[in-house]
């Protein structure tokens, strides 16, 4: 809208600014290219945007983005200023207020773009008559090719960059080792529109050398030296040089054949000494030496040969072919593959798919070589020359193809979309990390301009997919109902051909397409194979060859949108396409409107009416699931040692069906969720269940396991089986425990030492974590019955025969001649209740237990070195000097007791111990806790016995009383080993503070005597009062 156009007079401009805050001026696109520009002082500085030929082709001019500032009012007006100048001037409508994303988007005329450096800024002048103005932006401009124009098509390459140069001798001799190793140098032509930081890219043989122009540079020949590690990286054979440029804003040379090389020179190198011959390129059968034409070459595969020599090539050594090739816009394209040697001399083939030779086509070129290697991922042997080949004809690496909008058909985009979804196809060349945007504008019908880019990295997983999906919101597509779009996209400085559109709606005339597996209105992604959903186009009216069909596949879920095109080569036979199955998948449990549009000599036509339908599942009828080991739903454990199996049939069952098992059993081991398992296309499926399964469903009584199965198709969960009651019987044959140590059915107590042991065999469907109760019962003595618990819920922790002493004092309360039983029960199911246990069958022996001990005489014979003490509490009994006779059967703990208790000593704690106490007999008696007893007589003998008479006797006195009583003193020697023995508190302890008279004299008035304290023995005056003891 211009000044006088305003349907109201507008107030005259003032020449003051009011400041206000103003966003600065954006140029689309062009603030992502890097620039340097000159800042007030002539220091290089970092500009804010660079302006290329791609930027501005089109002749209604740059557009610029401004955002709408805080109060903006219709009517007024913005002027743009361009390097001092005015631009544009223009009044913001009343629709632009609501501008997508509050951008208001002009377009400078490309008059006003000059060369050079620049600063843009603009002026908001309000309705008040007051004005802003917006900071400036530096702003790089450059709309020349690098090398001018190319106005000759008929010579081989840009004719405006002069071929690289090398020495006459380099090029009538070649480049060997000697030359490689000083390096070469190569001479670059002055070229027109030279500049400060062009980008010049020598292409020697496949590998690059890259250099930046300096300023100092700028219009003189250049001379770039390629080293050896870059000529020997390039290899042996006829090595093609040629050079391009991308100056600073990206923009390329290109020749009329839209090519960016130079003409190539040529050389022969021999550097690395590479004595294989390059490999040998074919189409079909015809051997092709400077071109691969691919209108000759079809749809086929390149064919590339190596031939094997016995010098350099052995059976089993393994070749890998280098294809790098080079688009039209000077993309690399690399492609490799090996193969192994099967027959020397002979022939290595390779069959390089056609693609590879697609992308380069229209001028485009490759590089080949091969190695030979030992083995598949071993260090090359040998690598053989180089050799190139040229690609001409139409191929998918002429240009960037236009974008297509999924949404669109027949050139027709419906203005109500919420969203619609801009494809852009895999391009010759691509990468990951190209910096990709796509662009959507148009004019509104009051002049405005709607403009819409989205800029992202090219990943991974969109060049595997083949295509770039970029969402267009609806209020851009809004902006321009009834009007014309172009959408194109740029990438690296180039920019793709366009698509033109009409935002309307367009009537359907056309009968709808079909898609063969849709059922019921239900398309089942199980019932879609591995080639996709199949579309079928109608023999419409008016049909004819050529005519472009164009089908739209629109999902209502994410990522489930797709549109593909073909031609029409029949009139008889309809057309159909393969839709990928990852869109019918995305849809799942959504739905698709499938339409499609015809396309005659490149003019919209007609579309056709839409064909609905809802992705997911058609209701399945699920039969119960059966166990083939029980055909009546009753299983006998024994049928199942090695485990069931369940049969799970339905119609319809598809291989991508998910099948869950579900086995409801006993709630701690025997329930389980199995799966998911892939469908069978026979209908039935079947499922092995585990033998420990069964085993944790057993009980002492039938049990039940619910069995049923659901089924997941592509992800949603239909409803599950009806149930099978499954009835498992209780485990039958199970073997009876035994005790090893009895015989015939008795257990004779007596003869057993230590603890008898249980035992019971591994038992089917054992499993570590069941758990074992064992109980013995029996009759005590008092004819009682009790009941003894060896293990209560007792872990089992491994798989072996089970074992476990029987405490002797347990069964020794047990009646004599009594029966008892062992019981043996086992939880299959882990629980602790014992009530789910089942039991074994019992084992039921007779207790031999009778009351016994050795009723012949005893004898104890001391030895001569004993000394003992009448009336003493013997110590330190050697043992010649006791006995040990112990009773067996009965009920323990055994009481003992000595009917003369002076002559054979028997301790308060006794486990049949007898001392001697003195020389005679005594009779021993046992009794039990029921109170009989027993007895046996003991006879004592030998030793020494020792009496004492008193204190305060001279040594005279003592030798007297000895004499008359028939006894004798000891010596110094027998005191010694007496008071070793017992000490103090020994037998001569009742005198333990005393001295004692010894038998040995030292003189006629002097003894030995031996202090009982101290052990020692002194000289004592026979007249001295002492104790005196004695032996015999």
């Amino acid at each position: 809208m211009t000044r006088a156009e305003a349907p109201f007079a507008l107030r005259a401009q003032r020449q003051s600014l009011s400041p206000r805050n103003l966003a600065r001026l954006r140029i689309p696109l062009g603030d992502l290219i890097d620039v340097l520009v000159e800042d007030d002082n002539g220091e290089w500085v970092p500009g804010d945007a660079g302006v290329n030929l791609a930027l501005s082709d089109d002749p209604r001019g740059l557009v610029v983005g401004i955002a709408l500032w805080a109060g903006a009012q219709a009517f007024e007006e913005i002027d743009v200023d361009w390097g001092g100048s005015l631009a544009v001037s223009h009044f913001l409508s009343p629709a632009e207020l609501d501008a997508p994303e509050g951008i208001l988007y002009l377009r400078v005329p490309l008059r006003r773009l000059q060369d050079g450096q620049a600063e843009v800024s603009y002026t908001v002048w309000h309705l008040d008559g007051n004005s802003s103005e917006s900071a400036a932006i530096r702003v790089l401009v450059k709309r020349t090719r690098p090398g001018g124009r190319d106005n000759d098509a008929e010579e081989p390459g840009h004719q405006g960059l002069v071929p690289a140069g090398l020495a006459d001798e380099l090029i009538d001799n070649g480049i060997g080792p000697i030359e490689a190793a000083a390096g070469v140098e190569v001479s670059i032509a002055a070229y027109e529109h030279m500049r400060v930081r062009d980008r010049i890219e020598l292409d020697w043989g496949g590998e690059p050398l890259v250099h930046v122009l300096a300023a100092q540079e700028v219009g003189r020949d250049l001379t770039l030296k390629v080293d050896e590690a870059l000529i020997l990286a390039a290899g042996d054979g006829e090595i093609k040089m040629a050079w391009k440029v991308t100056d600073e804003v990206l923009n390329r040379s290109r020749d009329a054949d839209e090519r960016p090389w130079s003409a190539s020179t040529t050389v022969e190198v021999y550097a690395s000494d590479a004595q294989l011959y390059p490999p040998y390129v074919k189409i079909r059968d015809e051997y092709v030496d400077e071109v691969i034409d691919l209108n000759e070459l079809d749809l086929d595969d390149v064919t590339v040969e190596v031939f094997t020599d016995p010098h350099h090539f052995a059976e089993g050594n393994w070749v890998e072919l280098f294809w790098n090739g080079f688009t039209v816009e000077g993309e690399r394209v690399q492609h490799r593959q090996q193969r192994q040697v099967e027959r020397v001399p002979g022939a290595v083939t390779f069959m390089v798919p056609n693609g590879q030779a697609q992308v380069l086509g229209g001028g485009g070129r490759v590089v080949l070589y091969y190695q030979v290697k030992a083995g598949e991922t071993t260090p090359p042997l040998h690598s053989s020359q180089r050799t190139t080949r040229r690609i001409e004809g139409e191929g998918a690496g002429v240009g960037l193809r236009a974008p297509t909008v999924l949404e669109a058909q027949g050139g027709h985009l419906d203005p109500t979309l919420a969203e619609a979804t801009i494809r852009v196809a895999a391009y010759p060349g691509i990468n990951i990390g190209d910096v990709l945007t796509v662009v959507f504008s148009g004019t509104r019908a009051d002049g405005g301009e709607v403009y819409f880019d989205n800029t992202r990295n090219v990943t991974s997983g969109q060049i595997e997919r083949g295509e770039i999906l970029r969402g267009l919101p609806g209020e851009y597509i809004a902006a321009l109902d009834g009007r014309r779009a172009e959408v194109y996209y740029l990438v690296n400085g180039r920019r793709s051909e366009t698509l033109g559109l009409v935002i309307g709606e367009l009537q359907a005339t056309l009968q709808a397409p079909t898609v063969q597996e849709v059922a019921e209105g239900v398309l089942d992604p199980a019932a879609v194979g591995p080639q996709g959903a199949s579309l079928k186009i109608p023999l419409y009216e008016g049909i004819a060859l050529g005519d472009r069909v164009t089908y739209l596949w629109r999902g209502s879920e994410a990522d489930g949108s797709t549109s593909d095109q073909s031609e029409i080569t029949s009139l008889s036979e309809p057309l159909v396409f393969d839709v990928p199955k990852v869109f019918v998948e995305a849809n799942l449990n959504g739905s698709v409107e499938v339409s499609y549009s015809v396309e005659r000599d490149g003019h919209p036509g007609q579309v056709s009416r839409v064909f609905s339908f809802r992705v997911g599942v058609l209701a399945l009828e699920l039969g119960a699931p059966k166990v083939l080991e029980a055909p009546d739903a009753t299983l006998d454990p024994l049928d199942a040692v090695e485990g069931a199996t369940v049969e799970v049939s339905y119609a319809g069952m598809a291989e991508s069906d998910q099948i869950i098992l579900h086995w409801r059993g006993t709630a701690i081991a025997g329930s389980v969720e199995l799966g998911p398992f892939a469908g069978d296309a026979s209908g039935t499926l079947l499922i092995d269940i585990e033998a420990a399964l069964v085993g944790a469903n057993i009980g002492p009584a039938d049990t039940t396991v619910q069995v049923s199965y659901s089924v997941e198709r592509s992800g949603q969960e239909l409803a599950e089986s009806p149930v099978l009651s499954l009835i498992i019987r209780t485990l039958t044959g199970l073997s009876s425990p035994t005790l090893p140590q009895a015989g015939n059915g008795v257990l004779n107590l007596p003869l057993i030492s230590g603890n008898p042991n249980f035992r019971a065999e591994s038992w089917d469907f054992i499993k570590e974590g069941q758990r074992v109760w064992l109980t013995v019962h029996g009759t005590k003595t008092n004819n009682t019955s009790e009941s003894f618990r060896l293990w209560t819920a007792h872990v089992l922790t491994e798989t072996q025969a089970l074992t476990r002493s029987i405490p002797r004092d347990v069964l020794q309360q047990l009646k004599h001649g009594s029966k008892f039983t062992v019981e043996l029960k086992v939880s299959f199911d882990r629980d602790t209740d014992e009530r789910r246990a089942v039991m074994f069958p019992m084992l039921e022996l007779e207790l031999r237990n009778a009351f016994t001990v050795d009723s012949s005489v005893a004898r104890i014979q001391a030895p001569a070195d004993f000394y003992f003490l009448s009336g003493e509490v013997p110590v330190n009994v050697p043992p010649q000097a006791q006995l040990i006779r112990r009773a067996t059967g009965g009920m323990p703990a055994y009481s003992y007791s000595s009917s003369t208790p002076s002559i054979a000593y028997v301790p308060f704690v006794s486990d049949g111990v007898v001392y001697m106490r003195d020389r005679g007999e005594s009779s021993i008696t046992i009794r039990d806790r029921t109170g009989a007893q027993l007895s046996y007589v003991v006879t004592c003998s030998g030793g020494v016995r020792i009496t004492t008479h008193g204190a305060n006797m001279s040594w005279s006195r003592a030798i007297e009383i000895a004499a008359e009583e028939g006894w004798r003193l000891p010596t110094r020697a027998e005191y010694s080993r007496l008071w070793e023995r017992c000490g103090r508190s020994g037998l001569v302890g009742t005198f333990w503070q005393s001295s004692c008279w010894t038998s040995e004299a030292v003189n006629s008035t002097q003894a030995w005597i031996f202090d009982n304290r101290t052990g020692q023995s002194s000289v004592s005056s026979k007249q001295t009062a002492n104790v005196a003891a004695y032996v015999r």
